[in-house]
């Protein structure tokens, strides 16, 4: 069921050690999430679920490197560079500890944060996760090493990344991303590896909470079970329906799933 009141406050931005950092904080007492959206994505995907959240918890969520309020940004475009932005909003915030709870492509920085700042770390959130092998979503894009390149030259690659966000747009992308935040995507995905993303998860010792939706038209159920079984024995929700974004369209019954896992383990 999707919450009744979105919440979308007014992000914070300030300069960090190489770029801009923009986040939002709601609630005050409680444990602390960081919520950390997918690729691409912005603070905004969780806007429906941050009212209910916010109600037992200090809940941050980030713009990443590139996106939203946090661009332009000098952040390396690989994981240990985002990884490395996140330990930034930890401190700039004034926070210790935190749960990181991801959407998305977002699992694969929850999971390096976790394994190179562990001190940080109570426990790994992921919501409708990246596995460790590429999804389905992916695979539709064969040729995204192709558009990287083209993306990057003059002329041609302005062309190439107005072609590629009606391609996003038609496949379910919002169509407010601006060309600099796809681009921003194409050198994550040159960067990323699925075989180093499936060690990690072999590696993570920090307790885990893994949520999907059988309808996911993006990654399969199939990928998430090998995910839930690299990770040991994380506590494992699914839910028959809600589609790629659960956290929008099922905000309440996830928000009664996450609170029961940090606060009635």
């Amino acid at each position: 069921m999707q919450s009744k009141v979105p919440l979308d406050p007014i992000p914070s931005v300030v300069d960090g050690t190489v770029g801009k950092i923009a986040y939002v904080e709601a609630g005050n007492e409680g444990p602390c999430l960081l919520l950390v959206h997918g690729c691409p994505g912005s603070r905004r995907d969780f806007r429906w679920w941050m009212q209910d959240l916010s109600e037992w918890a200090h809940v941050i969520a980030v713009d990443m490197p590139g996106y939203g309020e946090a661009r332009p940004t000098a952040f390396p475009p690989t994981t240990s560079g985002r990884s490395a932005y996140l330990s930034e909003v930890l401190d700039v915030a004034g926070v210790r500890k935190a749960y990181v709870v991801s959407h998305s492509f977002g699992s694969t920085v929850a999971v390096d944060f976790a394994l190179r700042y562990s001190e940080r770390v109570l426990g790994v959130g992921m919501l409708a996760p990246a596995g460790p092998r590429m999804h389905m979503g992916l695979r539709r894009f064969h040729g995204r090493s192709l558009f990287y390149r083209l993306a990057t030259l003059p002329v041609v690659g302005d062309k190439a990344l107005l072609r590629l966000k009606k391609a996003m747009t038609v496949a379910g992308f919002s169509k407010y991303l601006e060309p600099d935040e796809i681009l921003r995507m194409l050198e994550l995905l040159e960067h990323f590896r699925f075989r180093d993303y499936a060690a990690q998860l072999l590696d993570l010792e920090v307790p885990a909470w893994v949520a999907h939706a059988a309808d996911d038209p993006f990654i399969e159920y199939a990928i998430v079970e090998e995910l839930v079984a690299c990770l040991g024995k994380p506590r494992f929700h699914v839910l028959g329906e809600g589609g790629h974004n659960i956290q929008k369209t099922m905000a309440v019954e996830l928000n009664d799933a996450l609170k029961a896992w940090i606060c009635e383990p």
